[in-house]
């Protein structure tokens, strides 16, 4: 086969491939990369079966249990969703993606990469957007005052969580057919950028009411706050927490996707930031569930309740 053969079959093959890259397949490598992807396959296995473990116990838990589904729990519950979604398709893809990457397997890497980025991208959008109406959840609680169980009711939540499924989705896939696009990954970027200043916006509202009328109280010399207000004092550092850890995981990933669409040929170490950026985005699928055990008491002793009640019965 003669030069220009070869690369018309390159080109072929990379437009096959597209939009991955197939630059990470000819990039010398040595002993000490492939040791980290093969890190990084194992990383994500073991979360894999954590975060699907965990999320399935949230959302056995709230959808076993009526008096948890409330409209924040409901919301709650759709963020456990997409990323016990996370746990079962995007991070077995990953890992199959990854594993043919360090086989140098074209065909493989190809369709598991493609396979990849169109579930998980989806589901990044999802979970972001899921954020963004519990946190608007937190701030109508306290704005509506009593008017709040009036309008938000739980067949309107689930309305809500269902055209964030469809406008994730199709925001997603939007992005996938152009993610080699520079304009595209920073547009994308900035409408995450945009949902974060949201969340952070409400948060801080409410905090803002929640300091005030703890003022009013002591000013009163009254040492009993009001249920409502130590509830909306908890369901507030909640997503403190969430959103905490949302930053944590996505802000590497977003930094690390703008680099890979400015440069043409990635270096070692922007390949290896980037694959650990990619671990950290699916990481969030374990620490959400943490949080609402750790934070929210009654799905903590709804969940505890129910497992012991299914230990019985396999006992039994």
């Amino acid at each position: 086969m003669n030069t220009s053969d070869q690369a018309a079959q390159d080109n072929n093959m990379t437009l096959d491939c597209a939009p991955l890259s197939v630059y990470f397949l000819d990039v010398p490598r040595d002993n000490h990369f492939d040791t980290f992807l093969l890190a990084m396959i194992v990383i994500n296995a073991v979360m894999a079966v954590v975060a699907s473990c965990s999320n399935a116990v949230v959302i056995y838990t709230i959808s076993r249990t009526p008096s948890l589904q409330t409209p924040s729990n409901i919301l709650i519950l759709g963020l456990a969703i997409s990323d016990l979604s996370v746990g079962i398709f995007s991070q077995p893809s990953f890992c199959l993606f990854r594993f043919y990457e360090l086989r140098r397997n074209l065909d493989l890497y190809c369709s598991f990469g493609k396979m990849y980025m169109y579930i998980t991208l989806p589901l990044a959008a999802i979970s972001f957007l899921t954020l963004t109406a519990i946190t608007a959840d937190r701030f109508l609680a306290v704005h509506l005052h009593l008017r709040y169980q009036d309008i938000i009711t739980t067949k309107r939540v689930g309305i809500t969580l269902g055209f964030i499924w469809i406008l994730g989705s199709l925001f997603a896939v939007y992005s996938a057919m152009f993610f080699k696009i520079l304009a595209v990954v920073i547009s994308s970027c900035c409408f995450f950028a945009f949902l974060l200043f949201l969340d952070v916006y409400f948060i801080f509202r409410v905090c803002l009411v929640i300091r005030r009328h703890s003022l009013q109280i002591q000013s009163q010399q009254s040492a009993q706050q009001p249920i409502n207000m130590v509830r909306f004092r908890k369901s507030a550092m909640v997503m403190v927490f969430v959103i905490g850890a949302f930053i944590l995981c996505y802000v590497p990933y977003v930094i690390f996707t703008i680099m890979l669409g400015v440069v043409d040929e990635p270096s070692y170490g922007l390949r290896i930031g980037f694959n650990i950026s990619e671990t950290l985005v699916m990481s969030n699928g374990i620490l959400n569930p943490i949080i609402y055990c750790w934070r929210i008491e009654d799905i903590r002793t709804a969940a505890v309740l129910l497992m012991r009640k299914m230990l019985r019965q396999r006992e039994n």
